[in-house]
This record gives C-alpha cells, sequence and structure tokens, in this order.
C-alpha cells in the first residue's frame, strides 16, 4: 500500500556467483529526449526492522554482518537477509527505489526517491554478464536475449560514468585481492586472485552515483542523515609520500597540506603497468586517511566528491 508498482519494468541484480542475498537490482531506458533512466532499487530493510524494536537491538549488538568464506554470520535472521529481503528473481520485494535521468555525458539532470515493489526477471553473475559485455559470448548472449540491450546500454552508460569520475581524480586502488577456493571438507584448496571485470565495475559506478545523489539530496533537505566521510590525507603522511615516491622516480605535485585527488590520481597512472605498481598503490593507499560515517557532510576525498553516503555499498 502507498508503494509505485514497478513489477512490470525489467528489473534484475548482477552479483558473484557465490553471493547468498541480494540487495540491490538496476533497470535501465531511453527516454524519449535521449537520456538514460538508470534505476537502482535496495531492499527495503526498514520497513521489516522497525527502529529500537526486538531485531533492531540484536543488529546494532552485532554492527554487521560478517562474511567468511563460506559461510555468513548475519546481521539480522536468515528469513530476512536471505529471503524476505533479498531480491531474488520472480517474487515480490519491497524496496527503496531512486531514478536518475542521465545524459548521455553522464550528468544528472533529474531524480526521485521512492518506496516501490519490484519483481527481479534475472539474478544475473557478474562473470556471464562480463562475457557477454567482454567477448559477445553467444551461448551469454542467447540465454539473456530478453535483457541484453538493457546489459549494453549499461555499460555505455558506466564507461562514460567511469571517464568522467577519472576526470574529476577520483582515486583507484587496483590492488590484488585473494579469492580462496574451499574442498568439501572446507579446507583451502586454492587461493588465487579475484577478478574484478567489467559487470563488477559496471555495478560500482551505479552504486557509486545513486549514493552521491542520495547524499546530495538529504544535504539539501538540511534532513538529519549519515554521510560516508573521507577527509584529505594529513600533511606529514604526504610528504613521507612524496619522499619515498621520489625514490621510484614519480613526482607527487602539489602542496601537501591542500593536496587534490588528481595529483594521487597522476602518481596511480605513473605507476600504472610498471614492476613497482603494486607498492606505489599499497604506499599511497597506506597515506590515506580512514573514511568514517559522519552526520557532518565533509565531501569524500577518496571519489573526489563533495556529497556521499552509503545508500547502499560498493
Amino acid at each position: 500500500s502507498g508503494r509505485r508498482d514497478l513489477r512490470g519494468k525489467t528489473i534484475f541484480t548482477i552479483d558473484g556467483a557465490d553471493s547468498k542475498d541480494f540487495d540491490d537490482a538496476v533497470s535501465i531506458e531511453i527516454l524519449e529526449n535521449g537520456n538514460y533512466l538508470l534505476g537502482v532499487h535496495i531492499a527495503d530493510v526498514a520497513h521489516y526492522v522497525k527502529e529500537d524494536g526486538p531485531l533492531d537491538k540484536e543488529a546494532l549488538k552485532r554492527g554487521t554482518s560478517v562474511y567468511l568464506i563460506d559461510q555468513v554470520i548475519p546481521m539480522l535472521p536468515k528469513a530476512l537477509s536471505n529471503d524476505i529481503c533479498s531480491l531474488n528473481p520472480g517474487k515480490d520485494r519491497l524496496t527503496l527505489s531512486i531514478d536518475m535521468e542521465v545524459t548521455p555525458a553522464g550528468v544528472i539532470v533529474s531524480h526521485e526517491i521512492y518506496e516501490s515493489v519490484i519483481n527481479s526477471k534475472e539474478r544475473l553473475v557478474y562473470d556471464d554478464v562480463s562475457d557477454l559485455l567482454e567477448k559477445n559470448d553467444q551461448a551469454m548472449a542467447e540465454k539473456y536475449a530478453h535483457i541484453k540491450d538493457d546489459l549494453y546500454m549499461m555499460n555505455n552508460l558506466a564507461i562514460t560514468l567511469r571517464k568522467n569520475r577519472e576526470n574529476r581524480g577520483s582515486l583507484d586502488f587496483d590492488l590484488d585481492e585473494a579469492y580462496i577456493t574451499l574442498d568439501e571438507q572446507g579446507l583451502p584448496a586454492h587461493i588465487g586472485i579475484a577478478e574484478r571485470r567489467i559487470a563488477n565495475k559496471l555495478i560500482e559506478e551505479f552504486m557509486l552515483l545513486a549514493n552521491e545523489t542520495v547524499a546530495e539530496h538529504f544535504y539539501w533537505m538540511d534532513s538529519p542523515f549519515v554521510y560516508r566521510v573521507h577527509e584529505k590525507p594529513a600533511t606529514d603522511k604526504i610528504e613521507q609520500l612524496r619522499t619515498f615516491l621520489r625514490t621510484m622516480g614519480i613526482l607527487l605535485k602539489g602542496n601537501a597540506d591542500s593536496i587534490h585527488p588528481k595529483a594521487v590520481r597522476a602518481v596511480l597512472e605513473q605507476a600504472k603497468g610498471q614492476a613497482t605498481e603494486n607498492v606505489v598503490n599499497s604506499v599511497t593507499l597506506r597515506s590515506m586517511q580512514k573514511a568514517f560515517y559522519s552526520t557532518s557532510c565533509e565531501g569524500h576525498f577518496g571519489l573526489s566528491l563533495k556529497y556521499y553516503c552509503h545508500f547502499t555499498s560498493p
């Protein structure tokens, strides 16, 4: 009751192959004026978990869900996290939606946030979508013929959003992440490198855009709100980083007390493809401040944004 019915729309999730709970779904269409209408739809957990209720108090004790290699210790009961609040395909689910009208150049011209009900059309996997977009895999093209055009459209928009983010100086520490495979006894059988392919990056861009838009929306409403804040690096840390980079033949430009994200990004670009790339990425990352939550909108240095929050976590 009182929710916008989006069950007739083509909405789907894209997650890892071993994901158990699906908390965000996406949709896209082209408007008559040539702009994109990008939708991000988040599981409406607050509908089921009432403030100061037993579930809320237990969730507060746990703080977060804990993700282990082969299992999750959930913050909320599995009946919620893996079922009622999981955007499973073919099931009616309550969501909080944000529709963003985005120009082909990647500029948001309008947005709307509202409560909704969706019915996800597909549970897509990163690797499958990446095979389609990177290799034009025919098996995937046939399997997802009904949403293939939407995926290509999303990829075109994501590429534009990524370029815009790079141009404003957003930092991307592309460090290798371990991916551990367990055998039937639950013992490590293989340690590899987790892939971050085109579909992963596509979802990242859409979540970042939604987070920025929601944060700015609530900032101008002058409403109490929790922002994700990442302060500029400490002056002494930047001086130490500059000295270290000099030994690598890399110049960090700008004043240490007012460094711009673009200057740090230029360092990462200089190291790209070099034997020292991982070292430079690691040391530069350690020179940054840690991000935190705050009721004060202080901006996000790493993303080079004035407004940012975790409407959903990328």
